[in-house]
């Protein structure tokens, strides 16, 4: 199971290591799902169940009045072993 909200930014994770969520000059590149299964499919992983979104909560530690809610992406898979 991997579970993400595919928030991508550069100061963390070199563009160049993104799995989707990118632009090709002006065209849209894959999405951040399209890129995961391509990168799985091709390290010996199936997707085994439809994807879901499951929502969450961040509160701030310094301040009790502030959080953030979004949601994640959470995809099953499986090795395919032969």
């Amino acid at each position: 199971m991997i579970a993400s909200p595919y928030t991508w930014l550069e100061e963390f994770t070199d563009r160049s290591n993104w799995l989707g969520a990118y632009k090709y000059g002006d065209n849209d590149g894959p999405s951040t799902y399209v890129g995961l299964k391509e990168f799985l499919s091709c390290h010996g992983f199936e997707e085994v169940r439809e994807a879901q979104d499951v929502w969450f909560r961040l509160d701030e530690l310094a301040n009790g009045r502030k959080s953030q809610q979004t949601s994640a992406q959470m995809t099953f898979w499986r090795q395919i072993v032969e």
